[in-house]
């Protein structure tokens, strides 16, 4: 099986301008959705866990010109980032090695932590939701999507694999914790977070 350090730094550059529209899709609008959520003002500190390619660390620091920081466990892939803002003329973000379990930042640094689909590929989920809440700022916001397994994702990621997934690539062997709205809000609770939402992804 080919694991995530082994995809291209380029991957989630590139599937945001794939062929297959309901792949390109679901990147596009949840990335929509995750920002205007998050209410980022330009005076935040952001961070971005799981950048990947830096789609959408780039994409706060174009719209909203916030000081943005993602960090990722691949090293082509942070390199593949930090070419890329060079190239578009983006001063005011940073890209680092780093993990959920290992943010590279001092504590109460960020008012905005977005971790998007990164806390499925987790196996001890309660010390990565710790990180998340000792890197924030008192009164912070975070942001945290995963697949909820309570739903039709289980066949979606079926079908990702079989037709859409990098050669060797599996999300069903990735994702080694499963969660629902339930299961999730338990654990930020647990972890000392206060006005916990959850919000399930509507159908288009």
């Amino acid at each position: 099986m080919k694991t995530y350090k082994e995809i291209r730094g380029s991957y989630y550059e590139d599937v945001h301008e794939s062929d297959h529209k309901s792949q390109s899709w679901f990147y596009t609008s949840r990335e929509s959705c995750m920002i205007k959520f998050a209410n980022i003002k330009k005076t935040d500190k952001v961070l971005d866990i799981g950048c990947g390619s830096g789609v959408v660390t780039r994409k706060i620091v174009k719209q909203i010109g916030c000081k943005t920081t993602g960090i990722d466990i691949s090293e082509a892939c942070i390199n593949y980032a930090t070419r890329k803002s060079r190239k578009e003329h983006l001063k005011n973000t940073d890209f680092h090695v780093g993990s959920i379990d290992n943010i590279p930042s001092p504590d109460k640094h960020f008012d905005v932590i977005i971790a998007s689909h990164i806390i499925e590929h987790v196996k001890n989920v309660d010390k990565s939701i710790e990180q998340i809440y000792r890197k924030l700022k008192p009164g912070g916001r975070v942001i945290i999507t995963t697949p909820n397994y309570a739903s039709l994702w289980p066949l979606a990621e079926i079908v990702f694999d079989k037709a859409l997934a990098e050669k060797g690539y599996s999300l069903h062997e990735q994702h080694v914790t499963k969660f629902n709205a339930a299961h999730l809000k338990s654990l930020m609770k647990s972890a000392g977070f206060e006005n916990v939402t959850v919000e399930k992804r509507k159908k288009r």
